[in-house]
């Protein structure tokens, strides 16, 4: 019984030990370790006043034994007292170490599964946080396609409508053109219709000339 009590106090005192930071593994595991080395010097120490106490308890009943023995032998009985030896003092130091380091190695089980469920949490966010920023690129990347198809658009707007334009512009320049080859044509024809009719009012009136003359 003794032992399972000392057994819970040791559970306690470790646990009441460790590193305030679960994750520090190499930290707690080196003060468990040397909580653990007091413990076991402090239970060595106790085995051995339990022996001395239990052997000088052992003498006294011997003692007592003998004087009952020498007072009514016919009802002499024999009093087996059990003694601890050597051997089964460290045999129960030795389960009971054992049971620390099974508890030991049941602690670090329980911190290293808590730093492997922090390690999965930590990549699970990390994964979540690469996912989302891939999302937003992929969004940008479209927005920007996007933008691109109809900035193209407009620029393919813009030079049809400038070739159109081009077009109108050559078209009433040669119009221009043509109405003043149009005008220059009229103009000379006209010129040509005054010179005719100048020559002919030079002819008549020479004409008229030469007639008065005859009749002088």
């Amino acid at each position: 019984m003794k032992r399972y009590i000392w057994t819970a106090i040791v559970l306690v005192f470790v646990g009441a030990n460790a590193s305030d930071n679960p994750f520090d593994l190499n930290k707690n595991l080196k003060k468990i370790d040397k909580d653990q080395n007091i413990l076991l010097s402090e239970l060595k120490a106790i085995a051995v006043a339990k022996e001395k106490r239990e052997e000088a308890e052992a003498e006294e009943e011997d003692e007592l034994t003998e004087v009952n023995s020498s007072t009514n032998v016919s009802e002499k009985k024999e009093t087996v007292v059990p003694k601890i030896t050597e051997e089964e003092r460290l045999q129960k130091i030795k389960e009971e170490q054992a049971q620390i380091e099974a508890q030991r190695a049941q602690k670090e089980k329980e911190e290293q599964e808590k730093v492997k469920k922090a390690e999965a949490q930590k990549a699970q966010a990390e994964k979540a946080r690469l996912e989302a920023e891939k999302r937003e690129v992929a969004k940008y990347e479209a927005q920007r396609a996007e933008k691109k198809k109809h900035e193209a658009e407009d620029l393919a707007q813009a030079e049809e409508e400038k070739a159109k334009l081009e077009v109108e512009k050559e078209e009433v320049k040669h119009q221009n053109i043509s109405e003043k080859k149009e005008t220059a044509q009229s103009t000379i024809t006209d010129i040509n219709i005054a010179q005719e009719e100048t020559e002919a009012a030079k002819e008549a009136d020479k004409a008229y000339k030469e007639a008065v003359s005859e009749v002088d």
